[in-house]
């Protein structure tokens, strides 16, 4: 089976998903979920279990999209190394953070815990923890830049971005021992993301559809109202991130990046469920064709 003839069988299993079980529903929110995140798409992993059950692919279909035939393209990581490669740095920071200003914090038996010793002591135990986090979360983005290379042999663009900034920023904290770099760098981040989205936009160019347009086949108009939403949607994450850091404690913030951005990226990715899954597999002569048949 070829690719388009997997992607119409794609869209003929969306139309149909009020029909089927909730787990075929959460592979099309995985998908998008992970589309998102990466400048790639496992079709094999993703859209060949959104399928009917029905539907045989050959080992030839089995490669992402647009993957190279011989052996040194490199594998597709699963979702499970996927997950580990988005999170995993971003979790390690939050972990460490918790644990080094858990072990570090003064004892209280030995401060009256009202005086202004005890609260030097205990800024100076965050202050040190944020250092370390931030030295554990640069090398935890090198690893998962180089497992995405050794696995995949190539990086996704997002990566890719983010580990610059990351490598910038990160250095900037260590180097000049001020934790505002670090603070700065996920508004630096959705700020040049929404930059890119929204910039393309203006000019024409729809950089949204060309991430992911080997994974999804969409009208010229939905693909530009989704790359307007998540445009917007970056645009709030920088703000919201500026917002967090200043006007809250400093372990507030480094717990907020995993336990409140993840969640609340996860439901703005399910709010674009339904459009995705009512154009999903139409183009724009498909839209014509309904206009003026109705």
């Amino acid at each position: 089976m070829n690719g388009r003839s997997l992607l119409q069988a794609t869209a003929k299993a969306a139309k149909n998903a009020e029909e089927r079980d909730v787990k075929e529903v959460f592979f099309i929110l995985n998908a998008i979920f992970y589309c998102t995140k990466h400048g790639d798409f496992d079709k094999s992993r993703h859209i060949g279990r959104m399928t009917d059950t029905t539907t045989q692919t050959s080992a030839a279909d089995s490669k992402p999209i647009g993957a190279a035939d011989s052996a040194s393209a490199g594998e597709t990581l699963g979702q499970g190394a996927k997950l580990l490669v988005d999170i995993g740095p971003v979790a390690a920071f939050m972990i460490v953070y918790n644990v080094w200003n858990s072990v570090q914090k003064p004892d209280k038996a030995a401060f009256d815990v009202t005086s202004q010793a005890y609260a030097l002591a205990v800024a100076e135990a965050s202050r040190s923890a944020i250092f370390v986090a931030t030295g554990v979360f640069m090398v935890a983005t090198l690893i998962a830049i180089a497992y995405s290379w050794i696995k995949e042999k190539r990086i996704s663009p997002m990566l890719m971005v983010t580990g610059v900034i990351v490598a910038v920023f990160g250095g900037a904290t260590l180097y000049f021992q001020n934790a505002l770099f670090i603070k700065l760098k996920p508004t630096i981040i959705n700020g040049l993301y929404a930059a890119v989205i929204l910039g393309g936009l203006a000019v024409g160019y729809n950089v949204w559809r060309m991430l992911f347009q080997s994974a999804f086949v969409l009208p010229s108009k939905i693909w530009d109202t989704l790359a307007f939403r998540w445009g917007l949607w970056f645009v709030f994450l920088a703000i919201l991130n500026e917002v967090v850091w200043r006007n809250f404690s400093e372990a507030f913030w480094a717990n907020f990046k995993l336990l409140g951005v993840l969640p609340l990226t996860l439901i703005f990715t399910f709010a674009n469920l339904p459009i995705t899954q009512k154009y999903l597999g139409k183009t724009d002569e498909d839209l014509e064709a309904e206009k003026t048949n109705a």
